[in-house]
Parts: structure tokens; sequence; C-alpha cells
């Protein structure tokens, strides 16, 4: 044992993430959920948005983390708030006097699809 007694490598250690949720606020900010009525994405319907909420989502050790500012609607589904994009055949969020057709011209000029994600904004 010229090299000294042998160690166990130090276990690796998972962090969990911490996300931190504000209280929902009241208003829809002048805008409105847009959801894809079928899979042709040739058609659009909205849901109101009846609040918002922001976030937090980082590891403990992380100190800014990542931050979003999202709508909350009320699921057609169980008729309890959750957030817009988490519902399915979300395809973004538009001016509440934006036509369908608007809506639609801007999500396929903007390439965005069924699913364009947290930054969908149509206007």
């Amino acid at each position: 044992m010229a090299d000294g007694p042998k160690t166990a490598p130090a276990p690796h250690v998972h962090l969990p993430s911490v996300i931190e949720w504000s209280s929902i606020s009241q208003g829809d900010l002048g805008l409105k959920a847009m959801y894809w009525t079928d899979d042709s994405k040739t058609s659009v319907t909205s849901i109101p948005i009846v609040g918002w909420i922001t976030y937090s989502n980082r590891k403990v050790t992380d100190v800014a983390g990542f931050n979003g500012f999202e709508p909350i609607v009320v699921s057609d589904e169980g008729w309890w708030p959750t957030l817009a994009k988490s519902l399915p055949r979300y395809a973004c969020i538009a001016a509440r006097g934006a036509t369908e057709e608007e809506v639609i011209a801007k999500i396929h000029k903007w390439g965005m699809g069924p699913n364009p994600g947290p930054s969908g904004l149509a206007n």
C-alpha cells in the first residue's frame, strides 16, 4: 500500500430546482390567449385571460435563474386557472381586438406553428 488507502469517490449531489410563483394579478392587459381549433392550423379561437403571474425557476445555487411573466386562463376542461400555454393547441397571445385572420397571418408570418412557446405574441 505504497499509494495509501483508497477512498470512494464523493457521491454526486443533485440540487433541486426552486420554483417561486407570485399570486395571480387580475386583468388581461388588453390581450387574449389564442388556440388552434383543429390540427389543420387554419382556424383559431380565443380564451379570455383572467390574470398574470410571475415566476422564477432556478437551481438552489443559482443567483438569477430564469424569470417569467405568464398569462392565466380558466381551463374549459376543468374550470380551474392554469397557464395559457399549458393547454392543448396553444397558438399565441394576441391583442383583444385582433381578428382571427390577423392572428393567423401573424402566426404563419412568424413561423410559430401550433405551439410557439413563451414568446408567442401576435398583435
